[in-house]
């Protein structure tokens, strides 16, 4: 019989990015006997609805806040652009 594993994710975007961006991660998983090591990869996903672009990529530094505010930055410019043709 096979184990349902459920990941949850933490909804984050930093309080400068637009709405259009959704981004989300998981918990930072370390072993308690070497806390300086990550088990873990954090798994992060990132969503433009203005340009459609959707990102999925794993952190194994602990920096997944990094990320999602670099892909935030980078879809700045989303805002400029118009809707349709």
């Amino acid at each position: 019989m096979a184990t349902e594993v459920t990941v949850v994710f933490t909804e984050y975007k930093p309080p400068w990015a637009p709405d259009y961006v959704t981004c989300r991660y998981t918990p930072l998983v370390r072993d308690p006997q070497m806390p300086d090591l990550i088990d873990e990869a954090q798994h992060i996903e990132m969503r433009c609805t203005r340009c459609g672009d959707e990102r999925k990529q794993d952190c194994t530094t602990g920096v997944a806040r990094n990320h999602i505010q670099a892909y935030c930055k980078a879809h700045m410019v989303c805002a400029a652009r118009k809707e349709g043709p």
